[in-house]
């Protein structure tokens, strides 16, 4: 796994024991006095070879968690000179579970009245003609500024999509008929 340039010089690899790190399907470890937080970690997985018979196991690679509470990737969004970017788990015990206020109420609208906008976070933004500072395009601060013009719309509820990291330069690893565009869907 490549530094990143915010891990310091430690890194341990940990083999795995199928007779004592799995329960069934699961797979777990217990690993004591970790930091609380910025902890960079992934899997490396073997197994039987042999593409045609439809193993893909490939034990070079570090692999993602998906039950990651946090995604460490790629910082700047479509930036080309960082095509190869590790993506790995990761967590903060540190910081404080969010607060919604204390006047906050789960919203009542009824089913047959929703307006539901699907859209992804970075896209709705990203672009000038949102009017929008540079400094919040493409953000979830950029959404709530916008909130008045989805109300306008008659939008009373949106769905995010995706919420989760992946890479949207996906197309542009290999060549093909799509590596002058971005992944924005997943």
């Amino acid at each position: 796994m490549e530094k990143q340039n915010r891990m310091d010089d430690t890194m341990v690899e940990l083999t795995l024991d199928p007779d004592v790190n799995r329960t069934g399907n699961i797979w777990h470890i217990c690993v004591e006095d970790l930091p609380r937080s910025n902890v960079l970690y992934g899997y490396r997985i073997d197994g039987p070879q042999g593409w045609h018979q439809g193993h893909r196991f490939d034990n070079s690679i570090v692999l993602i968690d998906p039950y990651a509470k946090l995604v460490e990737g790629r910082r700047l969004f479509g930036d080309p000179s960082n095509k190869r970017s590790n993506f790995v788990g990761t967590y903060d015990f540190d910081s404080l579970p969010f607060d919604w206020g204390d006047n906050y109420k789960l919203p009542s609208i009824p089913e047959k009245d929703l307006v539901i906008y699907e859209m992804s976070v970075r896209a709705f933004t990203a672009d000038k003609s949102s009017g929008l500072d540079p400094s919040v395009r493409g953000s979830y601060l950029g959404v709530i500024e916008k909130i008045p013009h989805l109300l306008d719309l008659g939008i009373n509820a949106v769905e995010l999509l995706p919420v989760f990291e992946f890479d949207e330069l996906e197309f542009q690893r290999r060549p093909n008929p799509r590596d002058h565009m971005f992944f924005y869907w997943n």
